[in-house]
């Protein structure tokens, strides 16, 4: 139960910092706001429905449902951020396509009562993939960026560090198995849970990097133009 709480606890508050810095935005960063209100609502089911509407049964339908929603966002996020860098938005749209129509296929191979795992392990080495390109085009651009202010940054720096990790740590599952059994310690629960605080706390501050830029955009253009 504390895995879980914990989990809702971090997510919730970056939803509250989000809501706080994004709600008065008109671009498309907003949609941060319902992403991460989807991602907190998701996380509060599979806690009821696992801990008290149905105990002791899987939960994982509901990650299951939640996955292709929360890959459909990334791939947004992802195209309108490369996008800047001269990435075409519809490979994007064609990557999703295609881990759509895999999940579907584990799904139905599988059940969907049981995690799709492999899409989900697909979806994260292409995000880790588009996060390497990233900071490929950054490095070669031309233009001054201020990485301390400058949200992309921050957006795909959590993904990165996010997907990393725990693609790297998927690959250990039965070695991290073996050594819970022998010594009681959750060493995945607990790099789990500081790859989501990484990801949201890098989120956090993109969101109030958003703000903060949006204030002085808007100060500076109530500033006395000279003549």
């Amino acid at each position: 139960m504390f895995k879980f709480t914990l989990v809702i606890w971090i997510e919730l508050i970056c939803l509250v910092i989000c809501t706080a810095s994004l709600w008065s935005s008109r671009q498309w960063w907003r949609l941060f706001i319902w992403f991460m209100l989807l991602t907190v609502l998701t996380e509060v089911t599979g806690f009821l429905y696992y801990f008290h509407i149905n105990p002791g049964h899987s939960n994982e339908w509901v990650y299951n449902t939640y996955l292709p929603l929360e890959m459909a966002f990334k791939a947004l996020v992802l195209a309108r951020i490369m996008g800047h860098y001269g990435i075409k938005r519809y490979w994007f749209a064609g990557a999703y396509i295609l881990l759509f129509a895999f999940w579907l296929y584990e799904g139905y191979s599988n059940g969907f009562v049981r995690y799709n795992a492999m899409s989900n392990l697909s979806g994260s080495i292409l995000i880790v993939i588009c996060c390497c390109l990233f900071y490929y085009r950054l490095l070669r651009a031309r233009e001054y960026v201020d990485l301390p202010r400058y949200p992309p940054f921050w957006i795909i720096s959590g993904l990165f560090i996010f997907y990393f990790g725990s693609t790297g740590l998927n690959a250990f599952v039965v070695q991290l198995q073996r050594i819970y059994a022998s010594t009681g310690i959750p060493i995945r629960f607990i790099i789990m849970v500081v790859l989501n605080f990484i990801l949201y706390a890098c989120w956090s501050y993109a969101f109030l990097c958003i703000k903060r830029n949006r204030i002085s955009l808007s100060q500076s253009s109530l500033l006395p133009r000279s003549s």
